[in-house]
């Protein structure tokens, strides 16, 4: 990499922990690979799904900016070896050894693995299956295939396992300055659901108002790529959740239902936010009503020791309006889905068993339907346990008519 001066790295400096945060994980991984017999992790590249299939190597180093790759091989005990890309000068370097190839390789890991003493090791490979608890959306693990065979070609004494449980029980509880990243994030969507209520009207091209989003939170310092989910048409006819608007106008009678994202350094909070547009039926009102009466619900009932099945009784619990049932949905928040995806078809008996901890952060997000039927109301907002409860990390309005615009 060329020679960059002091001054232009000072003009682009990224966000960035501390050094007692670093110890605070490192500390926390290396007693956990400790209690599963790892010697050493890798946490190779993958850029896949907006980033978040990096984010245990973007977790052990702090590299990563809009699609740059990132990996790092971590001995429980010895040098920390991280790559990066050209921003890993841009934050503070947590290890001495940093190498920067355009794109690390699995013969650049081989390389590092064999430097600290790997070949008759437990290497424990970050991603190499799904869990429970970590990249729940990619069953077949996220760890590339060049890399796994190019260790087992390399170190056929070594022993090879996943470590995907190992950094999940690591990732699961944040650290104060973790969670200062995820309000950030909040703040971040926040702003973009704003920029929507601002530009959203009948006439206007769907493209438009997401374009609108983009840019609110590209201004405010948000880290991409980042996700807005789009769900939008008349209520009682929306299409299914899109990834980016297509070139439909917004109409009067439409519902907007937005998932949106908003990234700090990497974190990633979430937004769940029904926008309804000039006169929509009556029915609106009633299950908007029952969503956020099951959020408050949700959120009163979490605390360190409740179980998540616990959590989903107390949401269910919602007294139904006008036929609107609830039913809790949730994921984890972090630099991934760093946490349980709990669905409204429940969760597994294991999981629904597993108690909150101080700490986790996750979007909760009840689905509301009646008769089968929902998409037409959804409130949802990242939330921190905490050891008195659970605070929520936004700030706006669950006002009905705050969401109702375009008239």
């Amino acid at each position: 990499m060329m020679a960059v001066s002091e001054t232009a790295i000072g003009e682009r400096a990224l966000p960035s922990f501390s050094i007692p945060e670093r110890d605070r994980r490192w500390g926390r991984l290396r007693q956990l690979m400790a209690d599963q017999g790892i010697d050493v992790l890798v946490a190779a590249p993958n850029t896949g799904s907006h980033d978040k299939h990096q984010a245990d190597a973007r977790y052990l180093t702090q590299f990563g900016l809009n699609g740059e790759n990132a990996a790092c091989v971590f001995p429980r005990e010895g040098k920390v070896v991280g790559f990066g890309g050209r921003s890993s000068k841009l934050v503070p370097h947590w290890m001495e050894d940093v190498r920067t190839p355009d794109r690390p390789t699995a013969a650049h890991i081989v390389e590092a693995l064999e430097e600290v003493g790997a070949a008759h090791a437990t290497i424990g490979i970050c991603g190499l299956t799904a869990s429970r608890l970590l990249y729940m959306r990619a069953p077949d693990g996220v760890a590339p295939y060049a890399v796994v065979s190019g260790i087992l070609a390399a170190f056929p004494q070594a022993k090879i396992v996943s470590a995907t449980e190992v950094l999940a029980e690591a990732r699961m509880v944040k650290g104060e300055e973790e969670i200062a990243f995820l309000a950030r994030g909040e703040a971040l969507a926040e702003a973009a659901q704003r920029a929507l209520l601002t530009t959203v009207r009948p006439g206007v091209a769907e493209a438009r108002c997401y374009a609108a989003m983009l840019a609110a939170e590209v201004e405010r310092g948000g880290s991409l790529p980042f996700a807005i989910g789009w769900l939008s048409g008349p209520v009682g006819d929306v299409y299914p959740h899109l990834t980016q608007p297509t070139g439909r106008i917004v109409q009067a009678g439409d519902v907007i239902l937005a998932e949106i994202e908003g990234r700090w350094a990497g974190y990633t909070a979430q937004i769940d936010q029904s926008t309804y547009v000039g006169q929509v039926p009556a029915a609106c009102r009633d299950a908007w009503a029952v969503a956020v009466d099951a959020f408050e619900r949700a959120v009163a009932a979490m605390r360190p020791g409740v179980t998540f099945g616990e959590l989903m009784t107390a949401c269910a619990a919602t007294p139904a309006v006008g036929g609107w049932e609830a039913r809790l949905g949730l994921h984890g928040r972090g630099l991934g889905d760093d946490g349980p995806l709990i669905r409204p078809s429940g969760p597994s008996p294991q999981l629904a068993n597993r108690p909150l901890q101080e700490g986790n952060v996750f979007i909760v997000r009840p689905a509301v339907d009646r008769d089968g039927r929902g998409d037409v109301a959804r409130i949802g907002d990242s939330v921190v346990v905490t050891a008195n409860g659970a605070q929520r990390l936004g700030t706006r309005s669950f006002d009905f008519a705050a969401y109702n615009v375009g008239f």
